[in-house]
Parts: C-alpha cells; structure tokens; sequence
C-alpha cells in the first residue's frame, strides 16, 4: 500500500474541455484558483488517495454503481455511454482494462486518455489487467495458448526469480503497462488498480490449477506490485484485491491474500459460481476479511437491488460487467438501481481536485423511456378500494422487506379485492409491455378452490376473470409467501372476446377473485404491493451486418465434406486468431470443403468479396500449388482458382497465417460451362491442393475469419484530415505577437497563400494558437506534416525545433527538425516538408507528455537558441495538417 500524505494546496486544469468526438459538446469548466505564490504539484506521491477516502466515507451508507467497458480499448466509453442512456443518469465509475489482442495493445494509449476523461468528469477510476503471460508475445490469443495459458513449476520459478528470463519478460511487460500508468499519475489521476482479477479462478495463467502451486499467485501480485511501485515510482494506485464467488470463498480469502500491506479494498466477482448470488455469507466473509478497508462487488452480471444494498450496506461499489449488464438485467432494472437513494448519483460525488467536474449532458438513448406506471409501492395514489361494505383495506408491515402493503380483509362473500382509479385511464404507451403484482395469500378459507385476477375498463368492458397460474412465470399460488405474478399485457388484450380490455380507459387496474363467487370468500386475507404496469423493453437495434461469417472461433451452420479423407479439429491458432479450423489430409484425390447445412442465397455479397486467413502448416514435397472454390453443387461454382489470383497478390507460404481476397463479381465470370449460382450456393470455400493425388496426404492447414463482405463494408470509413492552414488562417491565432510579426503571403509556385513569420524580438518562437482547445485523439496513430521555408536565417542560429503544445508545459517538448521521417535540415530559401508520427510525439516529455485530446497550440517553430540571435529570423509555412492514416 502507498504511504501518501495530504496535500494543502490544489492543482489548476485547464479551462474548457472539448469533448471526444461530434457528439458530444464543447464543455465549460470552471478551473480551480491558485492562490498567490502557490507551488505546482510536481509530485504526486504528496496527492491524497481521494477515490479510496471518499469510498471509506460512504461505506455502510451509499453505493457507487458503474460499468466496465470490455473490448475495443478504440472505444472506450462504449456501455459507460450506453448505460448513460438507459439509466438517465451517469455511472459513478468507470473502468477499462489493458487488454491483450493487438488491437487493443495498440489501443490502450485511447483507453488511457479516456480514464483522464473520466476522471475529470468525476467517476471512479477502475482499471484492469488482462494480460498475455510472459511465455507469449504482449499479444495472444484468449484460450488454452494465451490468457488460459497454464505455466510449468519451471516457468512459475523462472517468473518469480528476480533475473529468471520469465522475471524479465514480465517487468518488460510491466513497463509498457508503467509508461501508461505514470502519464496518468503526471496528470494526478488515481486508479483503482485490479492488477489479478479472480486470483482463485484458475482459468487464467497467472493462478495454477495445481493446489501445491495456489501460493504462487499472491507472490506473483506482490511483485508486480513493488515493481510498479517501488521501481517505476507509480504513486497514484490504489490496489483492489479480487477474487471470485467459488464455494471455496472462505479459505480462498485466506490463501490468495497477498498480505495486508499490499491491497487498499476488497472485491469479489459475484457470478453465482457457487449456485448462490448474493448471499449474507458472501457478504459476511468479505467484511470479517476487509476489516476496516473497503469492500466492492468488482464484477456482476445481475445487477444487486437497492433493497439488497441497504441489507449490506458496506458494498461501497458495483461494477457489472459491459454486455452481461443487458443481457441480465431489464432496462428498468438498470433505471431503478442508478437511481435509488441509497446509490450515489455521479453528480453527488464530490470531484476529485476540490470539487471542480467536467459536466456532459446525459446521452439521450434514440429509444424514449418510457417509466413504470406505479399503482402502487407504499403509497396509495389515484385510487381507490372498490367493494368497501365487504372488504376491509388497511396498509401494514408486509415483512420480508416489503415495508408498507395493501391487506385485504373478506367480511363478507360474493366480492373481490378491487382497485380503482380516480379517473379512467389510458396505458397504451404499456400494451406490450407487462403488468404485475406481488401477492400474499395470508389466509385461506377451506372453500376457496382457485384464484383469478382481471383488469377492468367499466364491466363487462376488461379481460375478464384470468387465472393467476395462466402467469408468465407459471407461479402457483402458495399460502404464506410472497410471490410475484407477471401478465403479457397484449395477451390481457385478447382475452373476453365480447368486451376486450380497452387499455387507453382503464378503470380499475388489478382485482383480484378468490374463486367460487361465493360466501366461501369469508375470512380471505390477502396482501398486495408492488404493483405495476411496465412498457416494453425496446431492444436496440442490430446494425445491418454487412458480412456473412462463415467461421470465426465457432462453426455455426455448416460441417466438413471428405470426412474419411480429411480431419477436422478446432485448435487454438496463437497470436489473434483463437479458435481456428485445422484439416489434416489422411487421404489423397481430395479437399478441404466446407459444407452448408443448406444452400444459401448470397446474392447481397455479388458486387463484394470474400476473404480467409489460411495457415499452411505441413506442405508435402509433391504439392505444387494452391487453389480455392466456391461450390452450387458440383460442377456448378467458380472451379478451381489459383489462390495467387487473389486481390492482394499474396502468394501462398508455409507456416505463415496469410490473408486472401476474392471479387465475387469476378469469381461469377468463372467455369462458362456451369457459373457459380450466387443465389445457391452449397459450399462457401472448398481449399483444393493440387495435384489431385496421394500427393496430398500429409497436408495440413488451418483456416480462419471467413467471411462474405458487401461492397459497402470494402470502403473503410475515413477521418477527414485536421487541416491547420492551406490558403487561409481559421480557428486559430498567432502568439508571441509582441516579438513576431505575421502575414499571409504568397508563397511562389504552388503554394499560394502562406503564412510568413518575422523575428523583431528574441527569445521567442513562431506559435499557432488555437481558439479553443481542441480533441486531435482521432489522429494518435496518424501523422503531422507542415512545409517550412526559411527564408531569412540569422548566423547565430545553429538549429531548429518544433514542438505541440496543449498548455506549457504540456506538449511534445522541442523536437527536433532532423528528428521527422524525412530527417532532414532547413535549407535557407528551400520549401521542404517535415513529417512526424503522432504516436512518437506522444511519448516525448515523459514529465509533462502530450494530451491529444486537449491541444492548445498545434504547431510551435523554434529557432534555436532561444535568445537574440533569433532577431530577423524570417520563416514561411504552409499545408500544417494532422492525417490519421
């Protein structure tokens, strides 16, 4: 744990934050004010852990709820946004992870910059570490070969002995993961830090499914916690300790402890491992082990109620896990824990630099909500008891956290218990939606033989009498308890032909019949509550596919041909490619065919391509090329095509994954004598080595990400280049105008206008300021180019520098001129164009780096050295402009 003393003094941010992308708005943020003669932070170890202070302040009272956000780090605010607009409000936590797939290696940088986002924003900050292990490259694949990877007793000594070649590996790894970290820590951003999740799921490499072994993983978390720590001086993580719900839990706690000294706050991932959800004994084993230190839910995939977290109340935070959070809960679900009193709104945190947020306007979902219509919970509001002479209706204690409910008293027979409005109502917004009702069969007379529920809109008009098993749930009615019965409200609306409920005048809302109609009915006691009208849950809408996936990690809808002559295994491919089909050739004279389960129509693809990743593994000696298919049932299809053809001139090559594109309007101009049927086709790809002989017997090769792509999914959606200047001066304004002179200019040949820069003071430097900060992260992986002509160069000037600047000392630092791709000098009286990675100009200034997401001034030119020799320095510049391909 960091020991981390209290600072007095505060820290200034900038003043106006433009958000990421076009939809959301530029924001105003009031900055904080330095006092005079005031120190700037220049190390954060003196930062107080404000996260870990304001979770220890709301234990035992509220709760944080947020969300992770899982694959792609290239967009990582995705269900932080989309749960936004469910819940109407904004998650108080946001959480990303490293992740392990090349894309999301190269990715993180934006995953990074969106934690900064957050943090500004207000949220707690969760990060994760799903990594490779060291035995593999820093990317890999999710199975057996990668993140499931199970280390030797060998390799776990080799990892765990400072200098073993595994040690090693992993403190490489570690750095990377460090560099990122530590730009967060400049910035004064704290993070909860899950380095291990689960560390008694022994799915994952880095927790031994040997029980000799188990003592490895606490030692394992110890390390990387001192390296980052005490080696890379990492002084803003708050480390979070996490294991799973196995019905191991309590001596799992005891096992993988990494010891006190080393986590801040427990959590534990509740996914009904042990057949149970969120049980007082999962709860009380957290706590008796937490101590006084927080504790957390750090992932769920069904969402706790706001009633089991006031039953434990020291959960100080929720995280459930991105697409379970949908596929588990409802909307209203989602809607009701975000906003009950007992979980803290993210516009009730308190902001972590003295109370200063960015503040976004909610996201509104494209889909409206549409709110429970409440008849009752707790309260009575806008109706009435019906049947008043014969059943008695008082609000008690219904127990079993029910709180106030409605009970019913029969004095009498021949009589319902009936609610009913004040005045008619229209429901229609929930006519497909549902209605339901908790219930309590208190007391049931001998003669009661069944129960009923209707819905009216002026008898005879309603659904007439429904019996309460015809529930959605199949619930039987049991005495004594409380159950929960739940009706299709469309199918309420076929019921009683003659006189169908008409839901936009509903009269009374629920009644409920014991059954006969009779004076049977004395002595009935029943309780209701939480009854309530729901609108139907509006599913998002799938995005059109544009491809059809023959295979990729699964076979879904076709099977192998040439069984007893090829072998098919799904094997784990390494690096990105997972799961992948592998065919062995135990015979000659045939292919690898893949098989329909019926023929399909892939007439939508006849203007795109199709495409696979073949690995050719073993090619025997008498194999001489290579050739792909596309079958209508044998001859008809595009008969055999050498794989050389494909559109990328990619030639075949053993032991090497390798990609390979076909036009299906060129494959239809194939086999004159029978085309391929786009409309029927049999076999999506048939893989045919050649000679067709014994020859084949011993080939092996694997296939996978096969796919049919439409036209439109060809073309790559484009960034527009970030043009600075081209012919006119927009959006920004020059600095250092007290020493600098500007002018636009024509600059000769093609140039046209350009902006010419006169030296008539020193120390000093040519700037281009933006009127408002702008987000450039849309070009991190792009380029910056600009054309420089000196014109006039001063003897005592020796070099020259450029440099990006998002509020000094914030930015890129002087880069040199010779340190662009093209690495060369000004030559006086010369146009020459610099050119420079963005994702290096990142990684300067390691103190004070580059915030791509809050560029104050996109180009500075710097003559050097930085004193009066730079007097008469004439300079012309043209075509600034960052390019993200």
């Amino acid at each position: 744990m960091n020991n981390l003393l209290k600072l007095g003094t505060a820290f200034s941010f900038c003043a106006l934050i433009s958000g990421c992308g076009n939809e959301e708005p530029t924001i105003e943020f009031t900055p904080e004010v330095e006092e005079v003669g005031q120190q700037p932070v220049e190390d954060n170890r003196l930062l107080e852990p404000v996260m870990l202070n304001y979770l220890n302040s709301i234990k035992g009272n509220k709760t944080v709820v947020g969300v992770h956000n899982r694959e792609p780090n290239s967009d990582p605010d995705k269900w932080t946004e989309e749960v936004a607009k469910t819940a109407g409000v904004w998650p108080g936590l946001w959480s990303g992870d490293f992740l392990f797939s090349q894309y999301d290696v190269d990715s993180r940088l934006q995953m990074i910059l969106e934690a900064e986002k957050r943090w500004k924003q207000g949220m707690l900050i969760n990060i994760m570490m799903h990594v490779c292990p060291p035995t593999t490259e820093e990317t890999c694949g999710w199975n057996d070969g990668g993140m499931h990877y199970e280390l030797s007793p060998d390799e776990w000594s080799s990892l765990l002995t400072d200098g073993g070649d595994l040690n090693t590996v992993w403190k490489d790894r570690l750095d990377d993961m460090a560099f990122h970290l530590d730009y967060l820590n400049k910035k004064g951003v704290r993070v909860l830090f899950r380095p291990f999740h689960e560390m008694n799921q022994t799915l994952f490499w880095w927790s031994s499914k040997n029980e000799t072994e188990k003592t490895n993983t606490p030692e394992l978390y110890r390390l990387t916690h001192d390296y980052l720590v005490n080696e890379k001086d990492l002084t803003n993580l708050t480390f979070i300790w996490n294991v799973q719900d196995f019905g191991t839990l309590e001596q799992d706690l005891v096992d993988y402890d990494p010891g006190s000294d080393y986590w801040d706050l427990l959590s534990i991932d509740i996914y009904g491992t042990d057949g149970t959800m969120f049980t007082q004994t999962k709860y009380d084993a957290m706590v008796a082990k937490a101590g006084d230190k927080p504790i957390a839910m750090g992932e769920v995939q069904h969402l706790p109620t706001p009633e089991l977290l006031t039953e434990q109340p020291l959960w100080t935070f929720v995280m459930s896990w991105s697409e379970l959070t949908y596929e588990h809960n409802s909307n209203s679900d989602i809607r009701t824990l975000y906003n009950a009193d007992n979980v803290v709104k993210l516009d009730e945190m308190p902001g972590w630099t003295d109370g200063n947020k960015v503040v976004y306007e909610v996201p509104v979902s494209e889909n409206p909500i549409i709110e429970d219509k409440i008849i009752f919970e707790e309260e009575i509001v806008g109706w009435t008891a019906g049947q008043s002479g014969k059943v008695e209706q008082t609000i008690v204690d219904g127990g079993d956290g029910h709180n106030n409910v409605i009970q019913h008293n029969y004095i009498a027979g021949e009589t319902v218990s009936e609610l009913v409005f004040d005045e008619a109502q229209d429901l229609s917004d929930y006519q497909d939606g549902t209605f339901q009702f908790d219930l309590k069969i208190v007391t049931e007379p001998d003669g009661i033989a069944g129960w009923a529920m209707k819905i009216d809109c002026g008898w005879p008009c309603g659904t007439g009498d429904v019996a309460l098993t015809d529930n959605l749930d199949g619930i039987t009615p049991v005495v004594g308890e409380w159950q929960t019965y739940k009706f299709s409200v469309a199918e309420l609306m076929t019921l009683n032909s003659g006189y169908a409920l008409t839901i936009d005048s509903v009269t009374t809302p629920l009644v409920i019949v014991p059954q006969p109609w009779s004076n049977e009915q004395i002595g009935v006691v029943i309780q209701l509550d939480n009854i309530k009208f729901s609108a139907a849950e509006v599913a998002e809408q799938p995005e059109e596919s544009t491809s059809l996936v023959v295979f990729e990690e699964e076979i879904n809808g076709w099977y192998a041909g040439q069984a007893d002559k090829v072998n098919q295994e799904i094997v784990d491919g390494s690096g990105d490619h997972g799961n992948v089909v592998q065919h062995t050739y135990i015979g000659g004279e045939t292919v690898s065919e893949l098989i329909f389960d019926s023929a399909k129509d892939l007439s939508d693809f006849n203007d795109g391509t199709i495409e696979f990743d073949l690995k050719i593994v073993e090619q025997p000696d008498g194999i001489l090329s290579w050739a792909m298919k596309i079958d209508c049932g044998w001859p008809c299809g595009t008969g055999d095509v050498d794989l050389e053809s494909n559109l990328d001139g990619v030639i075949p090559e053993v032991g090497v994954w390798q990609t390979y594109r076909f036009s299906i309007a060129e494959l239809l101009t194939l086999n004159s004598d029978n085309p391929l049927a786009i409309d029927s086709v049999t076999a999506p790809l048939v893989i045919v080595p050649q000679p067709w002989s014994n020859e084949q017997i011993g080939v092996v090769i694997q296939l996978d990400n096969i796919r049919f792509k439409r036209a439109t999914d060809e073309v790559t959606p484009s960034v527009d280049d970030m043009v600075v200047f081209n012919d006119a001066v927009s959006g920004w304004s020059a600095g250092q105008t007290d020493k600098v002179t500007q002018e636009v200019v024509d600059g000769g040949g093609d140039h046209g206008n350009v902006v010419q820069h006169t030296y008539f003071g020193g120390e000093t430097v040519s700037e281009l300021i933006f009127d408002n900060p702008l987000d450039l992260t849309d070009y991190q992986n792009g380029t910056f180019s600009f054309d420089m002509k000196v014109v006039e160069q001063p003897a005592g000037i020796t070099s020259w520098a450029m440099k990006i600047d998002c509020g000094w000392p914030c930015g890129t630092g002087d880069v040199a001129l010779t340190d662009s791709n093209e690495g060369i000098a000004p030559v006086v009286g010369e146009w020459q164009t610099y050119t420079y990675s963005v994702a290096d100009l990142l990684t300067r200034n390691s103190d004070n780096p580059l915030t791509i997401n809050y560029v104050t001034a996109p180009l500075v030119v710097v003559p050097q050295p930085w004193s009066n020799e730079q007097i008469g320095v004439v300079i012309q510049l043209d075509n600034i402009v960052f390019s993200a391909e």
